[in-house]
């Protein structure tokens, strides 16, 4: 799961957010199959807002976005600078 959150952020990094989307879903799937539910959710909330479709608020939602899993990932042992 660490690897794939690690590549969703570099997806949102370099802008294919709708990649990210993608790759975080799978990682929900993850999460709800070790009975994480709300964390889950969450990062299901996350696919959804990298998936809309207008572009601004898409944009506005992506520095969120990038801290959740900043904090998702910092829970797992990796730590990531915001410069990153």
């Amino acid at each position: 799961m660490v690897g794939r959150l690690l590549y969703a952020y570099e997806q949102i990094k370099r802008g294919f957010c709708h990649d990210a989307a993608n790759t975080l879903r799978r990682v929900a799937v993850d999460l709800n199959a070790e009975k994480q539910d709300i964390l889950a959710a969450k990062v299901h909330d996350l696919a959804v807002g990298l998936s809309v479709q207008d572009e601004q608020l898409r944009q506005a939602f992506v520095p969120f976005a990038l801290g959740l899993i900043r904090d998702l990932l910092k829970a797992r042992g990796v730590r990531i600078s915001e410069e990153d």
